[in-house]
């Protein structure tokens, strides 16, 4: 018989193991599996043979599983809990296809909501959500999204994957994604590991006083001495209680504090990086950059989003974020981001704010063009090294221009250089390095490549405009300036002050319902 069982052999043990799942095993010729999971069964079946691979050799494991089972084998694909949930049935069934003649039979095994749900009595007697915190295939604002809609929509919550050595401080996270709402995550905490046949161990995340209904985890969960349970249904029905209004009335002011101070911020520049780190004391702050590289300049207190996003998903992501503000702090030159996210708040009602970087003065000599494309033409008609300091996204318009002549300053990042090898750049006229730069290092580069030409952008201080233009002087090179859109927004105490003036706005909008004892924090 061509076979594959995928078998849930649960949290571990050998109490925990099923009937079926044994049979599985023994009727099996050969065991696959992470080598943890081996490790749990090997004590039963010592003689079968085994073929392991560490984590995230999961595609490998199941092809050779399915491969094994063609040639004729039985074999047994083990999962830890339930191989259909956060578990191997779904890739093995994906893989499938390629194999016609193996059949495939899912085990269903003891998960880990299950398993540890006795700890604490009966929180899972009614509707419950399960939600893991694993980054590592799902963004973490997808997650905090689930979050926020199972908290509101008053689920249990068991938290799968809460941390790891890699991953630290995720639960605090999670817990303070849900805090706000009137029924928040409290509950409890079973720690459950790989290996452990029962929770190691069980701890309270936060708890209400019991009197309070939400004391627990959710409006229906009951408190009796140390246990949890969620009342069934019909209980509901006999046992109705009033909502303590102090309670709910500090819960909701609580919940429109902490929402007051979600922030999404575009930090594609110099400014942006600092205004995070800023805003970071006072607000929770969201920053969204377009590469990987623009990530790590960032400070490690702030949540970051890599990857450029078009107006719709801007404005999803201000729905079901539920952001309050959007600042826009990058870069003068990105007029069509700049309109995207205009768009976007406006769609979404979140007030926008932008940051507009102050304009240098500039030369009476300076060759002012609108465009790279007319600054291209125009260089052209001239001779000697150009030195090109505008950015990767301007290098097509200089297309015309002979290879020998151009040198270009770019960031060090492999898009950036990728753009330069299409390009035909050679890599001897490449300078990859973080701007901005001194006046002495740009004389250097003007002096080292015999530069007669240099083109820039007018990017204000934090760009290093200055600094370019008095290299370019002293070097004798001709100083070309793509013309600055022009733009409305706010300098950087501006926009602190306006931040500021909205956060204590916002602390004074009376509540519905507020309860008169509840104080402003």
């Amino acid at each position: 018989m061509q076979k594959v069982y995928v078998v849930g052999i649960g949290p571990g043990g050998e109490e925990m193991l099923t009937p079926q799942a044994r049979r599985a095993l023994e009727a099996s010729d050969l065991l696959c599996g992470y080598t943890v999971y081996i490790d749990l069964v090997r004590p039963l079946f010592p003689q079968k043979p085994v073929y392991t691979t560490q984590m995230t050799g999961e595609v490998q494991r199941c092809r050779q599983a399915l491969q094994e089972a063609q040639s004729g084998k039985t074999v047994a694909l083990l999962c830890s809990g339930d191989p259909g949930v956060y578990g191997m049935a779904g890739l093995v069934l994906q893989l499938a296809p390629a194999y016609p003649e193996v059949a495939v039979e899912v085990v269903p095994g003891v998960t880990a909501a299950t398993a540890g749900a006795p700890l604490p009595g009966g929180p899972l007697a009614n509707d419950f959500a399960v939600i893991s915190l694993s980054d590592r295939l799902t963004p973490w604002q997808t997650i905090v999204q689930r979050l926020r809609a199972a908290a509101e929509a008053d689920f249990v919550l068991c938290l799968y994957n809460p941390e790891s050595r890699s991953r630290k401080g995720y639960l605090k996270r999670a817990c303070e994604v849900v805090d706000p709402f009137p029924a928040p995550l409290c509950g409890v905490k079973a720690r459950m590991g790989v290996g452990c046949p029962i929770p190691r161990a069980a701890a309270p995340l936060r708890l209400a006083p019991p009197h309070r209904p939400g004391g627990g985890g959710k409006r229906r969960l009951h408190v009796r001495g140390p246990f949890r349970s969620c009342r069934r249904h019909v209980h509901n029905r006999l046992h109705r209680q009033q909502p303590d209004a102090d309670f709910r009335g500090k819960a909701r002011h609580a919940a429109r504090i902490h929402a007051m101070k979600r922030l999404l911020l575009f930090a594609g520049t110099t400014e942006g990086r600092r205004l995070a780190e800023e805003l970071s004391k006072d607000w929770e702050v969201t920053a969204s950059v377009a590469t990987a590289y623009g990530a790590q300049l960032l400070p490690s207190q702030v949540r970051v989003l890599t990857g450029r996003l078009d107006e719709p998903q801007i404005e999803a992501l201000l729905r079901q974020e539920n952001f309050d503000v959007l600042v826009d702090a990058t870069h003068p030159y990105a007029k069509a981001v700049t309109r995207n996210l205009q768009t976007a708040a406006a769609n979404a009602a979140v007030p926008y704010l932008r940051l507009a970087r102050p304009q240098s003065p500039l030369p009476a000599d300076a060759r002012v063009l609108e465009t790279a494309e007319k600054a291209a033409a125009a260089l052209a008609e001239t001779e000697g090294p150009v030195f090109l300091t505008t950015g990767v996204k301007e290098l097509p318009a200089f297309a015309a221009l002979a290879r020998e002549r151009l040198y270009v300053r770019v960031l060090p990042t492999h898009e950036a250089l990728c753009i330069c090898e299409r390009e035909k750049i050679p890599p001897s006229h490449i300078v990859a390095m973080q701007g901005p730069f001194s006046e002495a290092l740009n004389r250097a580069l003007l002096s080292q490549f015999q530069i007669c030409h240099l083109v820039t952008k007018e990017g204000g201080a934090a760009g290093g405009f200055a600094e370019k233009v008095s290299a370019a002087k002293a070097c004798g090179a001709v100083l070309w300036v793509l013309r600055r859109p022009a733009e409305q927004g706010l300098s950087y105490a501006q926009l602190l002050e306006r931040l500021r003036t909205l956060s204590r706005s916002q602390l004074q909008i009376p509540m519905t319902g507020r309860n008169p004892s509840c104080k402003s924090h």
